[in-house]
């Protein structure tokens, strides 16, 4: 699975490494963040998401509540 992937930096500008193993290089997905009251109305579109952000190496996922940005290209 160590193939692609990108770079990323958090908000703050800080690289972003996997806290598992150290790699660099991240697929980037999303999560949707459930709530009960909106699941119990049948409402879950309305609930916020997070970045995830999934190691190339180990597969570790990271979750972030606010947008990592992309640094760098696959390689």
């Amino acid at each position: 699975m160590t193939d692609g992937g990108k770079r990323y930096k958090s908000r703050a500008g800080k690289p972003i490494a996997c806290v598992h193993c150290g790699h660099d290089r991240f697929v980037e997905g999303r999560a949707l963040l459930n709530t009960r009251g909106f699941s119990f109305f049948d409402l879950d579109w309305l609930n916020r998401d997070a970045m995830t952000l999934t190691c190339t190496a180990c597969g570790y996922i990271h979750w972030f509540a606010q947008k990592a940005r992309e640094i760098g290209g696959s390689k």
